[in-house]
């Protein structure tokens, strides 16, 4: 199976052949894919009926998810995934409408800052740590289930 996506200025091209999961039922509370390493904290902020909260391993294979239909968001609060691991999931979620956000300055600055790839977030880290995604991540497709969960952080 092969899906890729292009974002370009105002051109946006993306092919996603349908998933091997099911599609979420949009009926049903939201899904949030979190790590092990983020679950308990994650599960406990979105304590709700709104929201669902799942442990799903692998950062690539939780993107797939988000650009497959099958969830609504991916957090990962800690520098646990690196920039080859989001890289070609952040053209196919642009590509959507959607995108891959630094979690803390969402969090702690209220901005909405896109992963880059260009340079280092953290350029005083060594070896492979420096291409970390420093701050953690949240990627997504719809901009309201990204509202919906930074409403429920905040509160």
């Amino acid at each position: 199976r092969m899906v890729w996506g292009v974002a370009m200025g105002k051109s946006h091209v993306v092919y996603v052949p349908k998933p091997f999961g099911t599609k979420r039922d949009h009926s049903k509370p939201k899904l949030c894919l979190v790590s092990s390493i983020d679950e308990s904290e994650i599960s406990q902020a979105l304590s709700c009926p709104e929201w669902d909260v799942r442990h799903v391993d692998g950062c690539g294979y939780r993107l797939l998810c988000i650009v497959d239909g099958c969830a609504d968001v991916f957090v990962l609060t800690k520098s646990s995934c690196y920039k080859w691991d989001t890289c070609g999931a952040q053209a196919i979620l642009k590509a959507l409408g959607g995108n891959i956000l630094r979690w803390d300055l969402l969090f702690e600055q209220d901005k909405k800052v896109p992963l880059i790839y260009n340079q280092s977030d953290n350029p005083s880290l060594e070896g492979a740590r420096k291409w970390s995604n420093e701050g953690g991540i949240v990627g997504f497709v719809s901009a309201d289930a990204v509202h919906s969960l930074y409403t429920k952080f905040r509160h």
